[in-house]
């Protein structure tokens, strides 16, 4: 995959709330799947960085997280407030973390 072109000034928040409305605009089904990693390569944020977030979405309850092994897998549901094919109704919920 080439890598994603972003606004200028366009940050951490940004960059995540991008590709997820991307993903979740692309969905077939009424869930979607994604691991610290994959969405850190999809926003060109550091892994780490992704992991925080997703627990912390898990934590609020907008997605469902379990460590399998050394790997984190978070699950969105299609109910989730988080899931939404506009980027900046997902950056607000990101910025209320």
């Amino acid at each position: 995959m080439a890598p994603r072109k972003f606004p200028p000034h366009c940050g951490i928040t940004c960059r995540l709330a991008l590709a997820l409305a991307e993903r979740f605009a692309q969905a077939q089904g009424n869930a979607v799947s994604l691991t610290p990693r994959e969405i850190a390569d999809e926003a060109d944020i550091p892994p780490v960085v992704a992991g925080e977030l997703l627990r912390a979405l898990a934590q609020k309850g907008y997605a469902e997280c379990q460590q399998i092994g050394k790997k984190l897998r978070c699950t969105v549901l299609r109910s989730s407030p988080l899931w939404s094919a506009d980027p900046a109704k997902i950056a607000e919920l990101l910025e209320r973390l």
